[in-house]
């Protein structure tokens, strides 16, 4: 590596510090840093590697600095593997190029999974080039090394190693190529075995949950138009054009188009079906960069170009700064209000858990800045959340506890602290159902328009703390909820039969679910739900498919 790329990268790295420690945390890193503290071989949303980089940095040193810490070491990694890889005719040029591409500014200091994605995706690049020139034994293992690195980052790893592999087919028998992906899957064991004893929450969550099945323009529009945002609209158009006007020289180099077009293309059609992150292409700005680089060392770039990636580079240093500077609304209420509006709020608790309204954001971020303890209730306007499956309700449960509402209702007071309001509720010994599951014997039920049914189910306490059920100075209500959010959505009352006074932990009963069916015709979703006095309702049980017929 020349002298000049060295400097830019350690100055790149600086920044990146300089970042980390005046910029307060998003929610998002929040709960990345209760990765950390609730450390396992998964999470619902995503694998553990990010939590492990932020404690890391924050068992030395207790604030954002030390949460981002290693994030900015990572990042300074990425680009060295990346001058590695790309070799650019010039060095302003890479340097250029990095500048202008906004996420690889944002996730130089901001710790999300992307962080070690990107890293895990710059070192299988560079492998996977040497693999496919010389497929020794040596480098089948190291290419199993990245593949499990880009899975222990972030699952979207996966469409990494496809979509390079996939173009190349006299690598498709190859043995080595094999023992590479053998490897791969031990080393990623821990975390398939995670998720076979956790009834595979992650696969369901992300096929099914995040998406509504339902056609919107604005999930399109949202990821296209994102695109011009991750890469900048210079870098994306041009990426294209490099790879319509020339033809790949190289093997590495088709399957860098590869896995830029058909990822690009994958997401594109998954958001027909629902919302669709714009920065889970991310790493396909590594691809890009090697394609550009690629290109210029044929081809130098024009002046108009490198003056409106230079124009982009200022944008996003301005940005940057405006970060740290309070100056900008948007800016201001993701990057300067948390520490500040969660110490607002400990003033109101005081020593009392915080139980917040359908949010893994803020119960991190109240536990990162003020050391409270705090929980999550997700009632069924807002679904699940990471706090469904930690053990926080037990703070919680038939004790005093300081409830925080998402929005305004006659039942929530408000209270202001400063310029922060809140709307809020003091509850002394209310029961917090949290990890209470009804699991009905089957998935698929078939009824007629207001039949009266009974649906064998058990009741399960997965909680860590005794369920007192029939002996309640609290009214639990029991509902069906059909179709929640649908345009056909439906409700109807439920009663149990069989309902134990009390439920001990890791305790079931036998007990049967009593309904009427609503008049709903063709397949509908059913869940039950129970409301215990003030609380909005809270998702109890498996969702189960109804066939309503005449």
């Amino acid at each position: 590596m020349e002298k000049k790329t060295a400097i830019f990268i350690f100055c790149f790295f600086i920044l990146n510090l300089l970042q980390a420690a005046f910029t307060q945390l998003t929610g998002d890193e929040a709960l990345y840093w209760m990765y950390w503290n609730e450390l396992d071989f998964g999470f619902r949303d995503h694998p553990p590697l990010i939590g492990v980089i932020i404690g890391a940095g924050y068992t030395f040193i207790k604030s954002e600095l030390g949460v981002r810490l290693f994030v900015a070491v990572a990042n300074m990694g990425m680009l060295i593997v990346l001058y590695k890889l790309v070799k650019p005719a010039v060095w302003w040029q890479f340097a250029l190029l990095v500048l202008s591409i906004p996420v690889l500014s944002l996730y130089g200091f901001i710790a999300t999974p992307d962080v070690p994605l990107l890293l895990a995706t710059a070192l299988y690049f560079l492998v996977w080039k040497r693999f496919i020139e010389n497929q020794t034994t040596a480098n089948a293992w190291l290419l199993g090394g990245c593949m499990a690195l880009l899975m222990w980052s972030k699952y979207q790893g996966i469409f990494i190693i496809l979509f390079t592999f996939l173009p190349l087919r006299k690598l498709w028998w190859n043995k080595q190529f094999w023992l590479a992906a053998l490897f791969g899957v031990l080393l990623f064991s821990p975390h398939l075995i995670w998720q076979a004893t956790h009834d595979f929450v992650t696969i369901k969550f992300h096929l099914n949950d995040r998406n509504s099945d339902a056609w919107e323009l604005k999930h399109i529009l949202g990821y296209t138009l994102g695109q011009l945002g991750v890469f900048n609209p210079i870098v994306f158009v041009l990426t294209i054009y490099v790879m319509v006007i020339s033809r790949a020289s190289i093997h590495f180099e088709r399957s860098m188009r590869w896995v830029f077009t058909v990822t690009l293309l994958l997401f594109f059609f998954n958001s027909f079906r629902g919302r669709v992150e714009p920065h889970w292409t991310a790493p396909l700005t590594l691809a890009a960069i090697f394609l550009i680089c690629n290109y210029w060392k044929l081809h130098k770039p024009s002046k108009s170009i490198a003056v409106g990636l230079s124009a982009f580079a200022a944008i996003i240093l301005l940005a940057r700064v405006f970060m740290v500077v309070d100056v900008l609304p948007q800016l201001n209420r993701d990057f300067h209000r948390n520490r500040q509006k969660m110490e607002a709020l400990h003033e109101l608790a005081g020593e009392r858990p915080v139980c917040f309204m359908n949010s893994y954001q803020n119960p991190s971020l109240y536990m990162f800045y003020t050391r409270g303890k705090a929980h999550s209730i997700n009632n069924i306007d807002g679904g699940k959340n990471q706090y469904d499956y930690w053990n926080y309700a037990a703070l919680c449960n038939q004790a005093p506890f300081f409830f925080v509402a998402s929005y305004d209702h006659p039942s929530f007071a408000e209270k202001k602290v400063g310029k922060y309001s809140f709307y809020t509720k003091d509850f002394t010994d209310l029961p917090v159902l949290g990890k209470l599951y009804l699991k009905t014997d089957d998935w698929k039920w078939n009824a007629t328009p207001n039949d009266s049914v009974a649906i064998p189910a058990w009741l399960i306490n997965n909680n860590s703390y005794t369920l007192q059920l029939g002996l309640l100075q609290h009214s639990v209500v029991w509902t069906a909820e059909f179709n929640h959010k649908k345009p056909n959505e439906a409700r109807a009352a439920v009663s149990l039969q069989g309902l134990p006074n009390s439920l001990q932990a890791g305790d079931s009963a036998r007990v049967t679910i009593n309904m009427q069916w609503p008049n709903l015709q063709g397949e509908n979703k059913m869940c039950v739900a129970a409301k215990v006095d003030d609380l909005p309702a809270t998702y109890q049980s498996n969702w189960l498919r109804v066939e309503v017929n005449k």
